[in-house]
């Protein structure tokens, strides 16, 4: 869902993946409190975006390399 290594989500956005994640964790029938889901899910945002960050930076790396 991150296209662009420095635009954060919008907030509805967030929250529709948020969704769609609990629905799948219902659909294995597997019980967690949604709240649980979510605190996991807005601890990890940063680190997401780091790692999509530190991957974009790379292949921009690569492509420079290799038109020189």
């Amino acid at each position: 869902m991150i296209k662009y290594p420095n635009v954060k989500l919008r907030p509805n956005k967030r929250d529709q993946i948020l969704d769609e994640v609990y629905d799948l964790i219902i659909k294995k029938e597997i019980w967690i409190p949604y709240e649980e889901v979510e605190k996991h899910y807005y601890s990890k945002i940063s680190s997401f975006v780091r790692v999509h960050r530190k991957q974009f930076e790379n292949q921009i790396e690569d492509g420079s390399a290799q038109t020189e």
